[in-house]
């Protein structure tokens, strides 16, 4: 019986082998397909902190300073004119611009040292209306009404113990002020949002602390609901004065 059976295995050997790699193929396909969803899901590819506007807009600082791209530092920015922002409006199919102006800003704590973040997370200002952009919402609490008042999200107020109605102290580049916390405000998928953690100012103390004369270090871009985000974009892109622009859409928002 045994050997019949090794004599009928011995004849079908091909079938064997061809089921084997057959098996083996489905196997390699199937773990192919889930390691590009995960990454696809928790790769750098996720748009959170830019995702509520449609485009983002910068000055493009390598054709403004006629030097290539990738010879400037990261860290140079270059602000948008409010004359680069009223051309922006006024494209065809602009629904709303809402200008980003972003300053050093560190919540300090009772005894004056720093209110931990994580590692990656850089502490910044913004004026509370661009918080539209991502958007970071109220969790507790209300927006920021007068000049001594803030919002600070859900990472600082957890790191720092903080509460509405608390009184603290923010170092900017300006100065080191007193403040009341009267709101926390969480973006959409909470924590997601990596290498930042943002204290909003009202939009009169924001410009005073951005020295920003009506400037943007950027402004994000909402279209009309009838408009062709494409066509925007490249009417967005053709235009060069009083400084060229780079217009940034999809991932590349973040």
């Amino acid at each position: 019986m045994i050997m019949t059976t090794l004599r009928l295995m011995a004849g079908r050997i091909g079938n064997l082998l061809g089921s084997l790699v057959a098996f083996t193929l489905a196997i390699t396909f199937m773990l192919a397909t889930v390691s590009i969803l995960v990454s696809t899901l928790d790769g750098p590819g996720t748009t959170v902190r830019f995702g509520d506007a449609d485009l983002i807009v910068r000055v493009d600082a390598g054709a403004a300073l006629d030097v290539p791209a990738d010879a400037l530092p990261e860290s140079l920015t270059m602000r948008l004119p409010e004359e680069a922002q009223e051309a922006i409006a006024a494209v065809p199919g602009v629904r709303e611009i809402i200008p980003l102006v972003e300053i050093p800003a560190q919540v300090l704590s009772g005894n004056g040292t720093p209110v931990a973040v994580p590692d990656e997370a850089t502490p910044l200002g913004q004026a509370w209306s661009s918080a539209a952009l991502t958007p970071f919402t109220i969790q507790d609490g209300r927006a920021p009404a007068s000049n001594d008042e803030i919002v600070v999200d859900g990472r600082i107020a957890r790191s720092g113990d903080i509460r509405i109605g608390d009184a603290v102290m923010v170092a900017t580049g300006v100065d080191t002020g007193r403040y009341t916390v009267v709101g926390v405000a969480v973006p959409p998928d909470g924590d997601r949002l990596e290498r930042q953690a943002t204290v909003f100012f009202h939009d009169d103390r924001a410009d005073e602390l951005a020295a920003s004369s009506g400037a943007a270090d950027l402004v994000g871009v909402i279209i009309q609901d009838d408009a062709d985000p494409s066509e925007v974009a490249r009417a967005i892109d053709r235009i060069q004065e009083p400084i060229p622009l780079d217009v940034l859409a999809g991932n590349e928002r973040g």
